[in-house]
């Protein structure tokens, strides 16, 4: 499944977004956002739960400053410039993360279950040998997972016969694991965000 990629993965802060607010800027660079797609603001603090994903009202690409349809709920920091300088080479800044893809899979929420997006290789009742294989680009899935078990929102299960890529895509804000692997090999991931899982992002068992 390939969807169209887009230039825009990761930006920072370029000034403190507080609690309430409902307008961020950032470092306008590359940034291509349109009206109704969906960012995250990752943690600062020491609290890794202290995080933030809105949808964009308006983003204005001469200043950098975006419009959120609804008020942070926690404080990011953010600055004019990298504090690299400062702190051994490490930007501290608040990193604002883009979640929309056009190639979308989102989950209805019924009794804490989400998409799944399943991948496995298999015997047949009549011995037929069925090989799974996966090749995501540029693909987001939204509300995956099955709250309080391992079934992830992107999950592979006996996979060993063929080669599995997941690039540029976006996994978020689903009720239990990301994404989980059992008995698998052979799978390239690229270049991916997976973001405010409840239980689990990355698991292999």
């Amino acid at each position: 499944m390939y969807g169209k990629e887009r230039s825009f993965k990761m930006t920072r802060l370029l000034a403190p977004a507080k609690i309430g607010d409902k307008t961020i800027t950032v470092d306008k660079k590359n940034v291509d956002l349109v009206q109704g797609d969906r960012i995250a603001l990752a943690p600062t603090g020491i609290k890794y739960d202290t995080r933030d994903a809105r949808n964009v009202v308006s983003y204005d690409k001469n200043t950098g400053l975006i419009e959120l349809d609804e008020a942070l709920e926690w404080y990011h920091f953010g600055a004019d410039k990298s504090t690299a300088e400062k702190y051994n080479g490490v930007d501290i800044r608040g990193e604002v993360l883009s979640l929309s893809r056009n190639v979308r899979i989102v989950g209805t929420e019924v009794e804490d279950w989400g998409a799944q997006v399943l991948t496995a290789d298999i015997m047949e009742e009549d011995l037929e040998f069925r090989e799974g294989l996966t090749n995501l680009d540029s693909v987001e899935i939204q509300y995956g997972g099955q709250k309080n078990t391992r079934s992830a929102a992107l999950r592979f299960e006996n996979t060993i016969t063929n080669k599995h890529t997941v690039k540029n895509c976006a996994v978020h804000e689903g009720p239990g694991w990301m994404v989980n692997g059992v008995r698998s090999a052979n799978m390239q991931f690229d270049n991916n965000i997976f973001w405010g899982g409840n239980q689990v992002g990355v698991g292999w068992n």
